[in-house]
């Protein structure tokens, strides 16, 4: 999303504060906070200046083809700056282009798209298939109302056939260790209040981690291959025992997660498990760009607990991903990675 805008950045960072590129007094407390471990003092902080004065603050730079290019131009941004006393530079400054970022709801495909329970549906009609793949042309996504059913669901979340009494975070799914928080200064999103734990029981904010292979996961392989091929259940799941990647997402009130794309992913999914009134905001959206200073972004209507929605990001189709804002609440869901194969 960011290509060819290196002099637009360049130019922005000119506008940005200059005791944001005071990285090296880290005994110096933060001039916006006052706190002497801020994590305000980070070059990701700068950058990001920069890019919400073009209109793009909601893209990430955590990737390896962004992080070369603008590293270098704090770097020189810093360099004079620190020449100049940590003052902000003389007028006139460089001017800069601001993106034009239209949002749009994704809509007019709800109507014939499959909605049902796993239990109710042995496989897709191929018209339902037809819809499917000419959203995702159309629009970047389509969306599978109820595609897990509430006992499936609520087995997942909570662990056993009931749910009553448990708390949220006791979830069934069998996750790793290690949990990656999302932060400013990783350029990947907001962490946001700290609703949820790790697995020492120490607070911590929206994050995800990784998930095994699992009934679950095969499961959902064989929902999204009926999806995209209309093929039957049983070819569906003789298909789906190749391990696929798998990722908990968990979003409190704050959290964001930047525009991004995964690797060497043709589909990917999002299955949310969280049912509509536990949170507010929230919208998951694919990005593209449509001209040199033009991004449209089309967001989903709000999930329900079951929601699964099948989205392109490949590079031939340049699309992105991210998710807004979570205003209100708690919101969870799983992400499924599909390799281009």
């Amino acid at each position: 999303l960011l290509h060819g805008l290196d002099y637009d950045i360049w130019a922005a960072l000119a506008h940005v504060d200059p005791r944001y590129f005071n990285t090296k007094q880290p005994k110096v407390p933060c001039f916006i906070c006052s706190k002497k471990s801020c994590p305000l003092k980070h070059n990701q902080v700068a950058i990001r200046q920069a890019l919400k004065l073009i209109n793009l603050e909601w893209v990430s730079t955590n990737v390896t083809s962004v992080r070369p290019r603008t590293k270098p131009k704090f770097d020189g941004a810093k360099i004079i700056y620190e020449a100049n006393g940590w003052r902000p530079p003389k007028e006139p400054l460089p001017p800069f282009r601001k993106m034009q970022v239209e949002d749009v709801e994704w809509a007019n495909y709800d109507e014939g798209m499959p909605n049902h329970s796993d239990e109710q549906c042995d496989a897709f009609p191929s018209d339902s298939s037809k819809r499917i793949h000419s959203s995702m042309e159309k629009t970047g996504m389509a969306i599978i109302r109820g595609a897990l059913n509430q006992p499936t669901i609520k087995s997942l979340r909570y662990g056993g056939s009931s749910a009553e009494g448990c708390h949220p975070d006791a979830e069934k799914i069998e996750t790793m260790k290690k949990l990656e928080k999302l932060t400013f200064t990783s350029a990947s999103g907001l962490c946001g209040e700290d609703a949820f734990f790790d697995h020492g029981g120490k607070p911590i904010g929206s994050h995800y981690a990784a998930i095994k292979n699992s009934t679950f996961l095969n499961q959902m392989q064989a929902i999204i291959l009926r999806s995209l091929d209309g093929v039957s259940r049983t070819e569906a799941e003789a298909a789906s025992t190749n391990e696929r990647k798998c990722i908990l997402l968990k979003y409190s009130k704050g959290g964001v997660n930047w525009a991004h794309r995964d690797g060497n992913c043709k589909y990917q999914a999002l299955l949310m498990l969280s049912s509509s009134d536990e949170y507010e905001g929230g919208e998951f959206y694919v990005a593209r760009r449509k001209g040199e200073c033009r991004f449209t972004r089309t967001y989903t209507p709000k999930l329900n607990a079951g929601d699964l929605v099948l989205f392109r990001s490949d590079a031939d189709g340049g699309y992105d991903h991210g998710m807004m804002e979570v205003t209100e609440g708690e919101r969870i869901a799983v992400g499924l990675l599909q390799p281009s194969n």
